[in-house]
């Protein structure tokens, strides 16, 4: 009924992911338009859930005997096993695609794994785009939100490499090697 939709023109536009830009332009991606559905389903009585299905963030609304798995990307529409197992298989995933599997992957996502989900979209635009300066402000972000995450540390010294930091780089780098001693690269 607000005209939300999925931007499909232009997917990895940063603006997707920012949901002050996604309310305004009543445009975005399957996790931004997720957050807004959630707290529009809360603020009438839905209780309403996040889930970090691969490829594609959804909704669901518990019931009684089950879910009802929602994809606010394609305008709220339920979603059947047959559509989940598509999402599945369009997200590569290797393993089973089953009743059983699908069912494991739509446990509800906590609030910080719905935050560090939008800013890990965030940190690959800036970083296919190349834009080291808003891509460091995304991963001090992810490090605020989970510091215990060993790789963030070395992607912030790689960005702070590329923009001459070389002293700040190298300290990311060390913490990096003190919590992954063993780490292939």
């Amino acid at each position: 009924e607000l005209g939300f939709a999925g931007d499909g023109e232009h997917f990895f536009d940063p603006r997707n992911s920012f949901l002050n830009s996604v309310i305004d332009r009543r445009l975005g991606i399957p996790i931004s338009l997720s957050v807004i559905y959630i707290e529009l389903g809360r603020r009438i009585g839905l209780p309403l859930e996040g889930v970090s299905f691969p490829g594609h963030f959804l909704v669901t609304l518990p019931m009684h005997q089950g879910a009802v798995v929602l994809d606010p990307y394609a305008e709220g529409t339920s979603l059947e096993l047959a559509d989940l197992e598509r999402l599945l298989q369009r997200a590569d995933q290797d393993g089973p695609v089953d009743g059983a599997h699908i069912a494991a992957l739509l446990t509800p996502a906590s609030l910080s794994e719905i935050l560090i989900r939008m800013l890990r979209n965030l940190k690959g635009i800036y970083w296919r785009e190349h834009h080291p300066v808003e891509g460091l402000r995304i991963q001090d972000l992810l490090l605020a939100v989970a510091p215990e995450v060993a790789v963030e540390y070395r992607d912030r010294g790689i960005l702070k490499q590329r923009l001459g930091q070389f002293s700040a780089a190298a300290a990311d780098f060390s913490d990096y090697l003190a919590r992954e001693p063993d780490a292939l690269d």
